[in-house]
């Protein structure tokens, strides 16, 4: 698909002959969702809070949420001893936020609850009403009480005894003052309101155990990842740039490395950070040379059949693959090509990625569109396969880069040609704009069209009069918006069909002739996992386009430094992939190291930290690749593994979100990797938990 790799690096080296820049020094960090931001930033709560209680101790009977009012004669007076006053009227009250409950069964819809109100006294003028209650907290850490909103946070609250809040009449802010909670027992709380009484308290934790705000706040070590005005540090010398398809789906451009998850296609940011703070620290610190991280990984809901990406399947190496190849053939190829086509690019060198439809070139004109889909459809053709073109999405006119009419102008062309030779069409465009798409000037704002592509390839799988056994086999071709799909269409034909895509995006026209025959081979696919292929593709093509992928490129020669690999959530969470680990890692570093012509290539192994039914042969590969093969070391997790007590949440497959063991982790795996650069003759020794 690309020129031989050692080629790339020779043209790589001999463009920056003359350049006064140092070379760049380019890491792979590969593998699944471990490889991405998984820990908590953010160690401030939004203060939700519900364990709120009527009793010192539990009780039964009791009723969680709610608290003791007691509601005295008299406006609030400041010399008024209310724990000693005898109380007008008592009764329970609801504090926190207000419950919802389902509409109806078999609606949709939720309703809120009615509060448990305050006595009808505590509502008339010239009263004053205390709350005192208990609360329990699930954390050790500092909490700030914010009783009421509105009229009712005029009050004064203290924690066991202790003044946490105050605003007075005329007060335009509150004095808070956070109070130290432990779990285990329950906290005394005590709240005059010194007006009208409210239901709404909120109690945040400051301090969360395991986000990155606590960790860097308690953990000297971790300083550096702070400036001294308290903002999060950056690095211009570290570029961290996502190569999967999927999870970059709109191929951006590197960032020099900071704190924080990038939000690529329209996705918010999480909030979460992961080995690359403390790793490309690590290598930014020892190298002069720039530093680029290059990752590979997706984030795969876990409730999905197929879980996250495993090495028996999705990163299946080609050592370890091979059946069936000698007869295999395509039942159905899904295409689509256009929007990278109609896309104005601006013409000079520096800037040939960046879409200007005032100052750029459009990238393939209507005539050269069609005689490139036409070759591209007599190849596809000529495999004997079913053919189903996807046609051009709508775009927003205000668009970088595109104009509104051409996905129109387009598809006519592509309608002809398909009619002409058979092939069936589904209606992209049509569909999006029926979802009321496009809502954002972004290629990729198109709506959901999976169920229409599942539609298409349904009606193309019932026609086949020969389908392929023991499965069908299925080929989509196509861009990143082809791989919005690619999952669902994936899960759907589960078990019916075995479902493919092209390795990276297949941009425009002439790209797909330029790896069209590659694309078409089913070998490509069989003799290895769809990730794998990815990965390789990744690499080569970042190698090729450097300038479009690394900030300030300059024609500086790049290097290849090493592998990374953190990955085992779905191997070691199934009985029939987990034992072949010990055969597939090796076998794939191999692979690897012959793909990208570095046969010495350093490679660090992360090895999983949590335990589980079937982790331990996966844990056991992991750690024998720093014995087994040569220049490789490994990182034993455990160690690093805090539990949930001490973690924000979530799954232990992740760590439990926790911020501080993916910056211990990934300080590990750059001591290990420095280590091998050290000694390249075997694999590095560390703290007793690298190998």
């Amino acid at each position: 698909m690309f020129p031989k790799f050692s080629a790339i690096l020779c043209i790589a080296s001999s463009l920056a002959a003359s350049a006064a820049e140092q070379p760049i020094r380019l890491f792979i960090l590969a593998g699944d969702e471990l490889v991405l931001e998984q820990g908590l930033i953010d160690g401030r709560t939004d203060g939700e809070f519900d364990a709120f209680f009527p009793n010192s101790v539990e009780t039964e009977g009791e009723k969680k949420k709610h608290a003791n009012a007691a509601v005295h004669e008299g406006a609030w007076s400041a010399t008024a001893d209310y724990d000693a006053m005898e109380p007008l009227v008592t009764g329970l009250v609801e504090l926190g936020d207000q419950r919802t409950r389902q509409i109806r069964q078999g609606q949709r819809g939720r309703e809120p609850v009615p509060y448990t109100p305050f006595p009808e006294a505590a509502m008339r003028d010239g009263h004053t009403t205390v709350v005192r209650g208990w609360v329990e907290v699930p954390y050790d850490g500092h909490y700030e009480f914010f009783a009421g909103e509105g009229e009712s946070a005029f009050n004064v609250t203290e924690v066991d005894g202790v003044e946490a809040y105050r605003r007075e009449p005329g007060q335009e802010e509150a004095t808070v003052t956070p109070v130290r909670l432990a779990p285990g027992g329950r906290h005394a709380f005590r709240t005059v309101f010194f007006g009208t009484p409210g239901h709404a308290f909120r109690i945040p934790l400051l301090d969360k155990p395991g986000a990155l705000d606590t960790a860097v706040a308690n953990r000297p070590e971790f300083g550096f990842l702070k400036n001294a005005d308290g903002t999060w540090a950056s690095r211009e010398d570290v570029v961290l740039f996502d190569a999967h398809p999927i999870h970059n789906n709109t191929e951006s451009i590197g960032r020099h490395l900071a704190v924080g998850d990038p939000a690529y296609g329209g996705r918010r940011e999480r909030g979460m950070i992961g080995v690359e703070q403390t790793l490309g620290h690590a290598l930014g610190d020892h190298f002069d040379e720039p530093v680029m991280l290059l990752r590979f990984g997706t984030h795969h809901p876990m409730h999905f059949r197929r879980g996250s990406r495993s090495l028996a399947h999705d990163y299946l190496p080609p050592s370890s693959g091979g059946e069936g190849v000698e007869d295999a053939q395509w039942d159905i190829i899904h295409f689509n090509w256009g929007i990278w086509d109609i896309a104005y690019r601006d013409p000079k060198p520096n800037d040939r990625w960046h879409s200007c439809v005032i100052h750029g070139t459009l990238t393939t004109p209507l005539d050269v569109f069609e005689e490139n889909l036409r070759e591209l459809v007599a190849k596809m053709k000529a495999t004997g396969a079913t053919l189903v073109w996807g046609n051009i999405t709508p775009v927003h006119p205000e668009t970088p880069g595109r104009k509104a009419e051409d996905p129109g102008r387009y598809n006519a062309v592509a309608a002809e040609i398909m009619k002409e030779n058979g092939v069936r069409i589904t209606d992209f465009h049509a569909e999006s704009i029926r979802q009321g798409y496009p809502k954002a000037p972004d290629v990729h704002s198109t709506g959901n069209l999976a169920p229409k592509a599942v539609e298409g390839l349904e009606a193309a799988l019932a026609s086949l009069e020969n389908p392929g056994t023991p499965l069908p086999r299925i080929l989509l071709i196509g861009d990143s918006i082809t791989g919005s799909y690619q999952n669902a269409v994936t899960d759907h034909f589960e078990g019916r069909a075995e479902v493919y895509k092209n390795p990276g995006n297949a941009q425009h026209t002439a790209t797909g002739l330029e790896h069209i025959d590659e694309w078409l081979d089913p070998a490509t696919y069989l003799l290895s996992g769809q990730e794998y292929m990815e990965l390789v593709n990744g690499v080569k093509k970042t190698f090729a386009d450097m300038d479009r992928y690394f900030p300030g490129y300059d024609g500086q020669p790049v290097e290849l430094g090493g592998l990374f690999w953190f990955h085992g959530i779905a191997d070691a969470s199934s009985g029939r992939m987990a034992p072949q680990y010990a055969k597939h890692l090796p076998n794939l570093i191999a692979d690897l190291r012959r793909e990208l012509d570095a046969p010495d290539l350093p490679v660090v192994v992360s090895a999983i930290g949590w335990e589980g039914t079937h982790v331990g042969p996966v844990r056991e590969a992991q750690l024998a690749v720093g014995d087994s093969i040569g220049r490789a070391a490994a990182v034993d997790t455990r160690p690093f593994f805090t539990g949930p007590e001490r973690s924000p949440g979530g799954h232990a497959v992740l760590y439990h979100q926790n911020a501080g063991d993916f910056l211990d982790i990934g300080a590990a795996m750059g001591r290990s990797m420095i280590g091998l650069f050290e000694k390249p003759a075997r694999a590095a020794s560390g703290d007793g938990d690298e190998r």
